[in-house]
């Protein structure tokens, strides 16, 4: 079983509702001075596997989300589904950075 840990809100500038795009969700996060690590969660039907997480990064002080590139060990799959995400209002996505 996958659970999601962390709840829907901003964390500094960093906001999870851009990441998780009410399609993905966010199964883990490690929070350092300066930027937060994820793990996102997406569903696989074509694989031997039903889902796998991906890490994450978001400097805290620029909000911004990218592939976390030096996390190799961070990318993992799971014969479970992710859990389902969570619902964000429009609103949620006006600040986020394309």
């Amino acid at each position: 079983m996958i659970t999601s840990l962390i709840s829907n809100t901003d964390i500094s500038a960093c906001n999870i509702a851009c990441l998780e795009r009410n399609k993905y969700v966010v199964v883990r996060a490690h929070l350092r001075s300066n930027s937060i690590s994820v793990g996102l969660c997406r569903n696989e039907t074509v694989r031997s596997y039903q889902s796998y997480v991906t890490p994450y990064i978001c400097n805290r002080t620029f909000g911004e989300w990218e592939p976390d590139i030096d996390d190799e060990d961070g990318i993992m799959d799971f014969k479970a589904p992710c859990p389902k995400p969570p619902h964000y209002p429009h609103e949620a996505f006006e600040k986020c950075r394309r």
